[in-house]
């Protein structure tokens, strides 16, 4: 619906509300390595999960990917749920449109780990 025409799809890749910008560009540019998550919801001790690898699910059409997660600094804390912790999620394979706002699930086999709130995207080099 942007009426661009470039000879090929295009797809937003982000979109900057206060500039009033949405960046377009291939699909290869969908493709995220990883992301940090806030508002971490541990069902686990998360420091077992560190280094190790699980199931992540970010988006209830597609199906989870192998990760290892890394237990990140908690920040200040000051978040709407009031939960701080934080972790990041590194693809074994980059995943298409991991986008900042989305939930992320974390599984072990059919056990619910924990989740958050994606804060960003870590874009494929």
């Amino acid at each position: 619906g942007l009426d661009i025409a470039q000879g090929e799809r295009i797809y937003v890749i982000r979109k900057d509300a206060p500039s009033n910008t949405v960046v377009v560009g291939p699909r290869e540019r969908l493709l995220a390595r990883g992301c940090e998550v806030g508002e971490a919801n541990w069902l686990c001790d998360p420091a077992m999960l560190a280094g190790r690898w699980v199931m992540a699910k970010y988006r209830y059409n597609t199906p989870p990917a192998r990760a290892k997660i890394r237990v990140l600094d908690a920040g200040d804390g000051a978040t709407p749920s009031g939960r701080g912790g934080r972790f990041a999620v590194d693809f074994e394979e980059p995943q298409t449109a991991v986008a900042a706002g989305q939930a992320v699930v974390l599984y072990d086999e059919d056990r619910v780990l924990g989740g958050g709130w994606i804060e960003s995207a870590a874009a494929q080099s």
